[in-house]
């Protein structure tokens, strides 16, 4: 647990980087095929999901034995209680473990898709959105800071040799 806390802070220091330029949208959790509700319980998520929890999430199930049958509900229903959008890849058509059915109706839902929606639309435009004076000072900024660097380096060699003279 200890570990698991550290890598996510150490996670989340280099995210907030994308977070306080207002770039980032939705983090997703991307789950293992082996992470089966025959082996794991989807509350083992929780502590990991409340770690996140001032972030925008969406979980992908790789194993479709999370959304047939009876699971179908439950899964939902810990989505929904979790504010956590769900994400279907598209494939083809086939029964294997790790490809999703196309026919979730009661995810596809217009409610249940509004969320997803919403969080992709602005996380596109925290993308896209760019305040250009702000870029072009930035720019600025770091082509100074290159000059200074320069004239730096060219008064540290002149010192240099202006020591070397005194010393012959």
């Amino acid at each position: 647990m200890a570990l698991e806390q550290a890598m996510i802070k150490v996670f989340l220091r280099s995210v907030s980087i994308l977070r306080g330029a207002r770039k980032l949208g939705v983090l997703l959790l991307q789950l293992s095929p082996a992470f089966s509700p025959h082996k794991h319980k989807l509350e083992e998520l929780e502590h990991l999901i409340e770690m996140l929890r001032d972030y925008p999430l969406a979980i992908e199930f790789r194993n479709r034995n999370w959304v047939i049958g009876e699971q179908l509900k439950p899964t939902i229903d810990f989505l929904k209680q979790h504010d956590a959008v769900f994400v279907n890849v598209d494939g083809p058509t086939a029964e294997h473990f790790t490809i999703m059915p196309s026919d979730l109706d009661e995810i596809t839902r217009q409610d249940f898709s509004k969320n997803l929606i919403n969080v992709l639309q602005t996380g596109a435009s925290n993308l896209t959105l760019a305040d250009t004076n702000e870029e072009a000072a930035n720019s600025q900024a770091l082509s100074t800071r290159q000059s200074i660097a320069v004239s730096a380096l060219a008064l540290a060699n002149q010192s240099q040799a202006s020591v070397l003279q005194l010393l012959r």
